[in-house]
């Protein structure tokens, strides 16, 4: 049994940062026993948690049975993400969540989010006054926020009507793969542009961020993790 004094909780399990040993939370708001041989696990929902959960999507490390993703390999002759996307919908809709895992496996290279990329869209999902909006919206919106656009293309396109409900409107060219293959960036790789904040996937420290020029919002949020890894 882990004797450590360092460890994290997440999602009703606590994770020691010494040794690693995961251990089952017994906190009664999170976990109830029904008999000897059942237990379920209760996990208080939260939006920040379902947009993390989307944003976990988009790395491509999702599990797909083999004989799914065979048939895939064997039928699928497109060429683009927006032909996977058709057919998964005419074929197996029910994995269209698993696009960015399906892509990759099908042997194509994508950017995966970085450490860096996570903390900056918890942060812009935080900033975001009434954060009851759509995730159809949201997710698109703060990628293109942070810079990282060229995953908009697994995301689903929001409608105009949504884009004006919300008063949040995103660029359709980011659905053009033929313009968003790359992440964005400043002129420095660290900096500004249009407007918009750009933040690149390496990061060295706090202190060496504030000599490349990353706005300070992000250094803060960097410097907690830092701390705390």
């Amino acid at each position: 049994m882990c004797t450590c004094e360092n460890k994290i909780e997440r999602d009703g399990f606590f994770i020691c940062t010494d040794c690693g040993t995961c251990t089952v939370s017994l906190k009664t708001n999170e976990m109830t026993y029904q008999d000897s041989q059942s237990r379920v696990e209760r996990i208080v929902y939260s939006r920040k948690d379902r947009f993390y959960r989307l944003l976990c999507n988009l790395r491509g490390w999702q599990l797909i049975k083999c004989d799914v993703m065979k048939k895939i390999d064997d039928e699928f002759k497109g060429t683009t993400v927006e032909d996977l996307k058709r057919y998964l919908i005419k074929n197996n809709k029910k994995i269209i969540g698993k696009l960015a895992t399906i892509w990759r496996m099908l042997g194509n290279e994508i950017e995966p989010p970085s450490h860096m990329d996570f903390k900056a869209a918890l942060f812009e999902f935080e900033q975001i006054e009434n954060t009851k909006k759509s995730f159809i919206l949201l997710l698109p919106y703060i990628l293109e926020k942070i810079g990282r656009r060229d995953l908009c293309r697994f995301c689903k396109k929001p409608t105009q009507i949504l884009q004006k409900k919300y008063n949040l409107y995103v660029n359709e060219e980011s659905w053009d793969e033929t313009r968003s293959l790359g992440r964005e960036s400043g002129e420095n790789g660290f900096g500004v542009k249009k407007g918009k904040i750009y933040v690149e996937q390496e990061r060295k420290g706090c202190e060496q961020g504030s000599q490349f020029g990353i706005p300070e919002k992000y250094r803060k949020i960097e410097a907690v993790s830092i701390s705390q890894g």
